[in-house]
């Protein structure tokens, strides 16, 4: 954030109106006004005071979080069977006031065999969670990020958390935008309340009917039930243009599984085989009622029946897939080993003649250390392996048949229906991956030297995506198996013991990963599929291109790559094209661990290289004038660099500060000076332990304990982004992280742990 320059435009301040306050209408509500130097003006409030800057309004505004967890757990065993028992209580704050988490959670697991030949296992886990506040993220009027971001530099905001409301019930803010809130009526008068149940249990039966023949049933469940209300007060011109809404949206899912295998041992010589027959089914189903409303009755009632105009929705979904399948693992004296499955889906959601696939898989691993004999101290271990894999995949209900939505209508006498916003496909095929790998795992003196490599290559083929089509056909998008993705790339990974004493061990270990993939083709007549989008940049699949390309609008631009700029010394225009890619060229991290005696140390750093994000936040602030960056020329003008597209000299003529940034990138919508370098060495973890000595503990009903300092997320060696996080995405999409949006300050933590087992 710059603390040069305050509220104006043009290098000067805003008019003056009737009522004694400024105007802070665009572009006067910018930070482009006179230079900060303590002169006397009228403030945002219509009050005399000092023209200078109020500090970082992130530090003033957010507050420090924390979070608490307690865990117990009860375990006991017996030759009849076992049983075990845990309760976690976890509390959380976030770093903006009422942001709240509460979660508990039970899991209880038991096996009891009831015979020689017959036993059950069974385990259950219960959570429950109440989350208030989530924050309001990118464009939301309540995204308080953003507010805080384009907050001209000389507005104190302690004044702006003392006026929040006028005599009448209107929010006060220091601009006419009717799209931006307040920061402080936003956190006090939008809320949510996320309320979550789940339960996940499974049961199972073994049955040793024979000898080397046992039969195992299996069943399980996880059900979720949700509640989530959100609702806004009078008086904010975002919030349904000052009448206040409120939603409830409620509904439960559930899926069930089910299945039965068969598994034979035998040997055969110095074969021994595992063969495996089993069925499975797979039962879901999902309801919801959704019900919204607008325009409050009585102030600060929050309930459906306060509001003069309500709309509801209500749906349900299901889907049904049964599966045969058969494994076979085989192993040739201990240093060969196969496995192979083979298995058969049926799924509801496919067109009939389309709904049933087979896909297969097979394994294998040679431990040529041992077939050669060549294990010795100094290499301990050799093994290759490989693999190769025919994966099917189905889709979501009720995407190939046509249907006929019922609209609620209030004013007209008859009934109206309307059509989904997507056409369904009543040939839609099912996914297909096809992907193999090679690698080797080496071990060498006694292990401490251990090294793993594994090479890959993927094709998907038929993806199933809804693509846009156009509007003119009724619909603007439409489910189609849409290509051909493919990929490959390699992984390493080393992990070694440097030093080790009697009272002393030093563990190292490296991590590096590249992957690339490549949209080898589109259905027919597709030119490419958007897959996010933000402003108008856009993450697209396109043919021969990298998966999660960028594409924007460029400066135009002469054959040699040199901006065209104006008499006026503006730049323009140009072409859409790619301006990056959201996958890096390579990531990986480094861990190490030191132990002396009683105490430890760990730590883990984290490494991307490469891969490029576009961010519409830092857009936002250049040309509102806040960002650091927007300071150049502010009193000089700026000279653009390029070439003057009518005397193709080179560029001489200044233009304004202001004009810049604005022409660039909110008429222009330029994104090129916006997309990031992903790039960037993260400091994630560094934890310092301390274990309970057996002296300390032996006379008591202690019997071990640690306790340890916990700091995570701590800071960037490097990070080529500046003051922006690449982590700190626009939606969890797998896009997301391809685009940022006036993010909430990323958090580092402090913490400690203890644990004692009795």
């Amino acid at each position: 954030m710059q603390n040069e320059y305050g509220s104006g435009a043009f290098g000067d301040f805003a008019p003056i109106g009737a009522d004694g306050r400024p105007i802070l209408d665009y572009p006067f509500s910018w930070s482009w006004g006179p230079r900060m130097e303590g002169q006397a003006y009228t403030n945002w409030l219509g009050q005399p005071d000092t023209y200078s800057a109020h500090g970082n309004p992130y530090e003033q505004f957010y507050q420090n979080g924390y979070s608490a967890s307690n865990s117990v757990a009860f375990e006991g065993q017996s030759e009849k069977g076992s049983f075990r028992m845990s309760i976690t209580d976890e509390n959380r704050r976030g770093i903006i006031e009422d942001n709240t988490l509460s979660k508990q959670t039970i899991n209880i697991r038991g096996k009891s065999n009831l015979t020689e030949k017959f036993s059950i296992d069974g385990k259950m886990t219960y959570l429950t969670s109440k989350v208030k506040n989530r924050p309001g993220l990118a464009e939301d009027g309540a995204n308080t990020a953003l507010q805080l971001s384009l907050m001209p530099r000389d507005i104190r905001l302690s004044d702006v958390e003392n006026n929040t409301v006028d005599a009448n019930g209107q929010e006060i803010k220091w601009n006419l935008d009717n799209t931006f809130n307040n920061p402080y009526w936003s956190q006090n008068n939008v809320k949510n309340i996320d309320e979550k149940d789940r339960f996940q249990g499974i049961v199972s039966a073994n049955w040793d009917v024979a000898h080397n023949f046992t039969i195992t049933a299996k069943s399980g469940m996880d059900y979720i039930v949700y509640d989530y209300t959100n609702y806004a007060a009078r008086g904010s011109q975002y919030q349904s243009n000052g009448l206040g809404n409120y939603g409830h949206d409620s509904g439960k899912s559930r899926v069930w599984n089910s299945d039965v295998l068969a598994t034979y041992n035998t040997n055969i010589s110095d074969v021994r085989m595992t063969l495996s027959l089993g069925s499975s089914y797979r039962d879901e189903y999902s309801s919801y009622v959704n019900i919204s409303g607008n325009d409050a009755k009585v102030d600060n009632l929050y309930r459906i029946s306060n509001y003069k105009n309500s709309y509801s929705s209500e749906g349900i979904s299901e889907k049904g897939v049964y599966s045969f399948y058969g494994l076979g693992q085989f192993s040739y004296r201990g240093f060969l080993y196969f496995d192979a499955t083979l298995r058969n889906d049926n799924s509801s959601a496919l067109p009939k003649e389309n709904n049933s696939y087979w896909y297969h898989s097979e394994n294998m691993s040679l431990l040529f250390s041992k077939l050669f004999g060549i294990e010795s101290n100094t290499f301990n271990k050799g093994k290759l392996r490989g693999s190769f894999a025919v994966v099917g995949n189905d889709t979501s209900p009720y995407r190939t048949q046509a249907v006929y939505n019922v609209d609620q209508t209030v004013t007209l006498p008859y009934t109206v229906g309307s059509i989904p916003s997507s056409l369904p496909s009543f040939d839609l095929r099912p996914e297909t991956s096809e992907s193999w790998e090679v690698g080797t795992e080496l071990g060498f003196f006694d292990n401490r030297l251990q090294l793993d490599f594994t090479y890959y290559e993927t094709k998907t083929k038929d993806q199933i995506m809804a693509v846009p089509i156009s509007g003119g056909s009724g619909y603007s998008s439409k489910v189609v198996n849409a290509g051909v993705i493919s990929s490959k790339g390699y992984e390493f990974q080393l992990n070694s013991v440097p030093i080790v004493t009697d009272n002393f061990e030093w563990n190292l270990g490296f991590n590096f990963t590249k992957s690339n993939s490549i949209v080898e083709s589109l259905n027919e007549g597709l030119e490419s599929i958007t897959l996010n989008s933000l402003n108008a940049v856009s993450v697209e699949a396109r043919p021969g291109e990298e998966f999660g390309s960028i594409y924007g609008y460029d400066f135009l631009r002469d054959n040699f790559g040199r901006k065209l700029i104006t008499d006026d010394g503006v730049a323009q225009k140009g072409e859409r094209i790619k301006l990056g890619s959201i996958t890096p060229d390579w990531y990986g991290g480094i861990t190490t661990r030191l132990k002396y005696k009683n105490f430890s140390v760990s730590a883990l750093i984290s490494i991307q290289e490469g891969g490029e994000f576009y961010s519409y936040g830092r857009a936002y602030r250049m040309f509102f004038g806040t960002d650091a960056r927007s300071l150049e020329g502010r009193e000089t003008g700026v000279i653009v660099d390029g070439i003057n597209e009518n005397t193709g000299f080179v560029n001489e003529t200044p233009t304004m500060a202001m004009l810049n940034q604005y022409s660039n990138i909110f008429t222009n919508e330029i994104a090129t000076d916006q997309i990031l370098d992903a790039s960037n060495v993260k400091f994630k973890e560094l934890i310092l332990t301390y274990y309970f000595p057996t002296s300390l503990v032996k006379n008591s009903f202690i019997q071990s304990g640690s306790i340890s300092a916990i700091g995570r997320n701590l800071f960037f060696f490097h990070n080529a982004a500046g003051d922006i996080d690449p982590e700190a995405g626009y939606s969890s999409d797998p896009t997301g992280a391809a685009l940022e949006h006036s993010s909430l300050p990323s958090t580092r933590s402090y913490g400690l742990n203890l644990k004692i087992n009795f």
